[in-house]
């Protein structure tokens, strides 16, 4: 007979149980199909199924391998499990998968794992040696090949477009606060955009970025046998694609994967001289935050995650130095002029008083 505690509070009957520290509460209102759908949708790590056949409920943990066991518990003055799985149950333990390969053996707690970058599957259990054939994926190489030269082209469309972008902040000067009290959100964003473009037009920091990507591009690798150019990869003829790479001779490149793929990632992935190496080392050179050692854009314009003073912060504190001076030397000639103008006014006044004296004399 299915057993519960009566809840103080509505008068309704509970259970409660728990399974490996997760804790279950239920009432007559649930049902055999709710309870199943709450407990496989909780963090417990298990699956309860119930076999109409067998008119059975099966309890299975979503852990493979040897190790991990099922804890449960009925709460107190509740039943619903020992109702659920009555007291006889069978235990079936977990085990780990158990394989041989080149006379090494290997314990791994499922079915699917990797191997020196091969993904074995175990599908059934054999006593007799089974030979597998591997075979480089050069298809896979050939497209991160050809991504990395799309994402090196992206690259060099955005800081093109930063150093050769029209300056039209002229044209667009700063924002006082009445005048954006006057405006929308939408045009005071339009207006700042307009305000920034062509702020770097040849800007020689990106300048030098881009040059020393260049520069990596076609230095050869210690030990590889292959320089980009050699697997007919170039930049592109056209003036207009500022740098660009063309992949011009794709045989060349899936001929280089066949023969020697090694070489082929050398050149692209070696720790130290490898192009994608390079490239990542200036961008991070260029980029990085830090206090001690900023990247060069950052140490130009500073990030909001950079707390030091950039080197546009300085110059404009420079300029508002400068300002303040002119200011100051302002103030002073202004002073001085006026003191002038003033000590000439009182002269001017005492010769046309003594002017006057002296006409009134000649005239007696």
């Amino acid at each position: 007979q299915l057993t519960g505690q009566v809840d103080p509070d509505t008068g309704a009957t509970v259970y409660r149980f728990s399974i490996n520290g997760t804790e279950f509460t239920f009432t007559s209102e649930d049902t055999i199909s709710s309870l199943i759908s709450k407990v496989n949708a909780s963090d417990a790590g298990v699956t309860i199924t119930y076999s109409s056949l067998e008119d059975k409920f099966f309890l299975t943990s979503k852990d493979y391998g040897a190790g991990f066991d099922i804890t449960m518990e009925d709460g107190d003055g509740s039943n619903l499990l020992y109702s659920l799985f009555g007291d006889d149950y069978t235990v079936a333990a977990g085990q780990n998968s158990i394989l041989s390969v080149n006379g090494v053996e290997i314990q791994r707690s499922g079915n699917s794992f990797t191997i020196d970058g091969v993904t074995l599957t175990l599908k059934e259990l054999t006593d007799t040696p089974v030979s597998i054939e591997v075979e480089r994926n050069s298809d896979q190489i050939l497209e991160g090949i050809v991504e990395f030269v799309n994402e090196y082209n992206k690259l060099i469309d955005e800081l093109n477009d930063l150093i050769r972008a029209k300056p039209t902040y002229r044209d667009y000067p700063p924002l006082t606060d009445a005048q954006k009290k006057e405006m929308s959100q939408r045009d005071i964003e339009l207006w700042e955009e307009k305000a920034r473009e062509g702020l770097l037009r040849n800007d020689p920091t990106i300048y030098n970025l881009l040059n020393s990507m260049r520069n990596a591009l076609y230095s050869r690798i210690p030990g590889a046998a292959y320089a980009l150019y050699d697997l007919g990869i170039e930049t592109s003829g056209l003036y207009s694609d500022y740098g660009k790479l063309v992949i011009s001779d794709k045989s060349k490149l899936i001929k280089a994967l066949e023969s020697d793929p090694e070489s082929v990632r050398m050149l692209f992935t070696d720790e130290v001289k490898g192009i994608a190496s390079q490239i990542n080392n200036l961008i991070n050179s260029a980029t990085k935050v830090s206090y001690a050692s900023s990247g060069s854009l950052v140490r130009l314009a500073g990030t909001s995650a950079f707390t030091g003073r950039s080197t546009i912060d300085r110059q404009i504190e420079q300029i508002e130095q400068r300002l303040e001076r002119l200011q100051k030397q302002y103030n002073t000639e202004k002073t001085r002029y006026w003191n002038q103008f003033n000590r000439m006014e009182e002269l001017i006044a005492v010769m046309y008083q003594q002017s006057s004296w002296l006409y009134s004399m000649f005239n007696y």
